[in-house]
């Protein structure tokens, strides 16, 4: 859906609501408790008009409840544009600009985020795999601003990225680089069959970065993807936050959206997964 015919769907506040219901974004109404269905009572106080009421367990539950609509003070609809902004890689001052919000309403970037990160760390499996090259590598990110702050934890960030798929990638941020810390991470996120380290089962093709990314005697030697990686990553990623947790949103994001290029419709689908794990 573009951004014309979402506005046009949010001109209406009850459209907005059925598309939330429709989509999963709020909880439809089949009892948690007891599985049947149950029946909407007006309700001009509840943010939706309406809540639902279980004759079976006698119970009365909001739509809203533990969804991410409930602790914000926007509409369906504004939380709705707002979140094909976010989807659609605008940034902070058009998003605010664009729907006339307060600079507060940026809170909800971590909410969106905390989904990406939720959504990754669910994936089952290790890239990789017999034939298939991964290229690894650390590099330095999040430096502070004109050297001013204390930086919590370290700086350095591990890399891994398939070849042949840029969207199967890995980002973690590291204490150090040694092969101690190193070692055990390649070991729970690759696969054996990929080429480093041989006493651990791999086979390790190596560049000197100082003279190229390609290895002149072995041309299957090279580090592009990799880099490539680290360059829209560095591009994406700017702050200058001492909060480590930040840090990791941000990362989560920017690699949430290598694998998902259909932003909106994936944030949609992965916000309402979210509620039933």
């Amino acid at each position: 859906m573009d951004y014309t015919d979402l506005c046009t769907l949010c001109s209406n506040e009850e459209s907005a609501i059925e598309f939330c219901l429709e989509k999963g974004l709020l909880f439809s109404n089949i009892c948690i408790y007891c599985a049947d269905e149950m029946y909407r009572n007006k309700y001009n106080s509840a943010k939706t008009g309406f809540i639902y009421y279980c004759k079976t367990c006698n119970k009365r539950i909001s739509p809203c409840d533990s969804t991410w609509f409930l602790s914000n003070k926007l509409s369906f609809g504004q939380n709705l544009k707002f979140l094909h902004l976010w989807a659609s890689d605008h940034s902070i001052l058009q998003k605010v600009h664009h729907l006339r919000l307060s600079k507060r309403v940026v809170n909800q970037l971590h909410c969106f985020r905390e989904i990406c990160l939720w959504k990754l760390s669910s994936l089952e499996g290790r890239i990789g795999g017999p034939g298939i090259f991964i290229e690894i590598d650390e590099s330095y990110f999040f430096k502070r601003k004109n050297h001013v702050g204390r930086l919590l934890g370290s700086s350095w960030v591990f890399g891994a990225v398939e070849r042949n798929d840029i969207s199967r990638a890995i980002m973690i941020i590291v204490p150090d680089r040694k092969r101690n810390t190193l070692l055990p991470i390649i070991q729970n996120h690759i696969e054996p069959g990929y080429n480093g380290l041989e006493e651990a089962g791999y086979t390790h093709l190596t560049v000197c970065h100082r003279r190229n990314f390609v290895n002149p005697q072995n041309r299957d030697a090279h580090t592009q993807a990799i880099e490539n990686l680290w360059r829209w990553a560095k591009s994406r990623v700017k702050t200058t936050t001492t909060d480590a947790d930040h840090k990791i949103l941000r990362m989560a994001e920017f690699l949430w959206r290598r694998r998902y290029p259909n932003a909106f419709e994936n944030i949609i689908n992965h916000i309402a997964d979210s509620y039933f794990d």
